[in-house]
């Protein structure tokens, strides 16, 4: 198909040359663009993304990871508008798979990357960072099949536990997260998020830091804690598939990149 083909010919081009370039559009805008320098192993921009090639699949090897390289402040991407122009270069060039290893962080307020991003969506409203943007789902690290289905199970399961835990939940733990009296209080029956969520309005960086510990507190799974909330707190491998998946028996459930949380239809479609 067309897409193969573009592929293919992308790949080709990149085997003949030692460099090349390659101009890329950045979406919502009039018409401002950037140049990316490639090489066999992938194309690049320091202010907005690096992107590698294999044959069959798109890896996003960094969103803005080399920001101290890039000379012109300016020319900064911001995440979003650096997430759907590597998703767009992909799908140009004939991938239809894009992967990416999930190292998102949220802002607070002058510290630009303070706290996990999947793990804060996945108490908020069962969405990571990259899953609310543009759609990708998680998968089992080396799964070149890209199972996603049996992940995505697990994660909304996790989501629904997670969405449940309130602050009196977490045993074990002196939460001391009223400390700022610039910030409003959390109480006891509040979920963490609901408190999170607060702490974030009047950037209270240390109740947030606290949070996000109670949110995922062991790095080794035991007992204490839900197996399904550790292993979706754990799950960095992420993919998204331009024209969607199938889960279910019979594959009756289609997800659809920004068709809103996937947990929706994976659940109803369940039952």
């Amino acid at each position: 198909d067309d897409a193969t083909s573009r592929r293919d010919l992308w790949v080709g081009l990149l085997k003949k040359r030692t460099r090349t370039s390659l101009r890329v559009p950045v979406p919502h805008t009039d018409g401002k663009h950037i140049d990316l320098e490639c090489q066999q192993s992938g194309c690049e921009d320091y202010c907005s993304f690096h992107i590698k090639f294999t044959s069959d699949k798109c890896v996003l090897a960094g969103l803005r990871l080399s920001l101290r390289e890039c000379r012109n402040e300016g020319s900064i991407l911001p995440g979003k508008v650096a997430l759907m122009a590597a998703i767009q270069t992909c799908e140009t060039l004939g991938y239809l798979h894009q992967e990416l290893f999930d190292a998102a962080k949220l802002p607070c307020g002058s510290i630009k990357e303070n706290n996990n991003a999947r793990v804060i969506g996945l108490f908020r409203d069962g969405m990571s960072y990259y899953m609310r943007e543009q759609g990708f789902l998680p998968f089992i690290s080396g799964d070149s099949n890209y199972d996603v289905c049996g992940p995505l199970k697990t994660w909304c399961s996790a989501a629904a536990m997670a969405r449940k835990i309130t602050i009196q939940n977490v045993t074990g733990k002196c939460l001391n997260l009223n400390s700022d009296p610039h910030s409003d209080p959390c109480f006891p029956h509040e979920t963490l998020w609901q408190c999170y969520d607060k702490k974030r309005k009047r950037p209270d960086c240390q109740a947030m830091d606290i949070l996000e510990n109670a949110m995922f507190p062991i790095a080794v799974y035991d007992e204490t804690w839900p197996k399904d909330l550790y292993l979706a707190a754990m799950m960095e491998s992420w993919v998204r598939l331009s024209k969607g998946w199938h889960c279910g028996d019979a594959r009756e459930i289609e997800i659809l990149p920004g068709n809103g949380n996937p947990c929706d239809q994976f659940e109803a479609g369940s039952t």
